[in-house]
C-alpha cells in the first residue's frame, strides 16, 4: 500500500514537470519573433520591385546592345564595298523598318 501511494505521487509530480515543460515550450513558440515583424514586409517590398523594374523593362523594351548589325556586317564574309553599291536601297530599308 505504501509502494502505491509513492507511485502516484511520482506518477502526479511527473505529470506536472510534464505539463509545466509543455506550457513553456508552447509561451515559447508563440513568442513573437522580432525579425519576423520586419522580414516579411521588407521581402513583399523586394518581391514588388522586382516585378517593378520587370514590367518597366517590358514596357519600355529598347534594344540594349545597339549597333549589332555592324558587328553583323563586320563578321560576315562579304566585304564592306558589297553594302556601299546599293546604299540607299539600305538606307530606304532602314527607313521601313524603323516606319513600321
Amino acid at each position: 500500500m505504501a509502494d502505491d501511494s509513492l507511485i502516484r505521487q511520482t506518477l502526479k509530480a511527473l505529470r506536472l514537470r510534464a505539463a509545466r515543460r509543455e506550457a513553456v515550450a508552447a509561451a515559447e513558440s508563440n513568442r513573437a519573433r522580432p525579425w519576423l515583424a520586419w522580414a516579411i514586409p521588407a521581402g513583399g517590398l523586394v518581391a514588388a520591385s522586382l516585378v517593378a523594374m520587370l514590367a518597366i523593362g517590358v514596357w519600355t523594351h529598347s534594344s540594349p546592345v545597339t549597333g549589332i548589325e555592324d558587328v553583323d556586317i563586320l563578321a560576315a564574309r562579304e566585304s564592306p564595298d558589297f553594302y556601299s553599291e546599293d546604299y540607299e536601297f539600305y538606307l530606304w530599308l532602314d527607313g521601313q523598318k524603323r516606319a513600321g
